[in-house]
This record gives C-alpha cells, structure tokens and sequence, in this order.
C-alpha cells in the first residue's frame, strides 16, 4: 500500500511539474507573438506614412528630393510630433531608409525599409517591412 501510494506522488507530482512547463511555455509563446504584431503594425504605419510623403494629396512630389541617400530616423509628421518618438513609446528601436533600388523602362525604383525592434532581452523581436515605390 505504501508502494501504491509512494508511486502516485511521484507519477501527480511529474504530471504537475509537465503541466508548470506548458503553461510557461505557453505564456512566453504569447509574448512574442503580441511583440510581434507590434512591431510588425509599427513597419505597416511608417511605410504608409512614407508613401503619403511621396504621394500627397496636393499633387506629385520629387522622390529623388525625398529619399536619395536619406536615412531618416526622425520624421515629422504626426500632429507636429515626431514619428519616432511615438514609435518609441510603442517599442524600443524604429528606422527607416530610403534608396534608389535601380531604374527599369526609365523609371526610377525606390525601396522605402522600415524596421522595429520591439521587447528586450528573450522576448525581443524585429520587423522589418520594405515597400517598391516606382517614379
């Protein structure tokens, strides 16, 4: 009887242990997968806000002004506020850049790449999205 009972513990007491682990696991899974979307919806709203900076409402804009060589890690545009640093209150680290990718029919190709670390240390996770903008 003491053997059954014994053996019972030990089997309760790794079931308990087994199921601990899932739940971690599961939580920390959870984790990276909000960091995530986080990020990956912060590249989708600084690329869409760099294409209304070349395609504006009041009429066409000079892409080769806006983006050669331009690697802009503060951009205005919100509401007088700086993008980045509503970008930082969402997540740790976002930059764009800009480049002239080639020409193609005699237009120009540019690549606008926004990337955002959100999270530290285990759960930390980047995006980064890139849009073709054709001149």
């Amino acid at each position: 009887m003491l053997i059954i009972a014994i053996f019972t513990l030990v089997v309760l007491g790794s079931l308990a242990a087994v199921m601990s682990k899932i739940e971690w696991s599961s939580s920390d899974t959870h984790t990276r997968e909000f960091m995530s979307a986080q990020a990956w919806m912060l590249t989708t709203s600084a690329n869409e806000w760099a294409l209304t900076q070349f395609y504006p409402l009041s009429g066409s804009v000079g892409m080769e002004d806006k983006c050669l060589g331009n690697t802009n890690t503060n951009i205005e545009g919100i509401d007088g506020a700086s993008y980045q640093q509503l970008a930082q209150d969402v997540c740790g680290a976002v930059s764009m850049s800009c480049h002239l990718a080639g020409t193609l029919d005699s237009q120009n190709l540019f690549v606008v790449t926004a990337t955002a670390t959100c999270g530290e240390g285990a759960f930390q996770v980047q995006r980064r999205q890139e849009v073709w903008i054709k001149e």
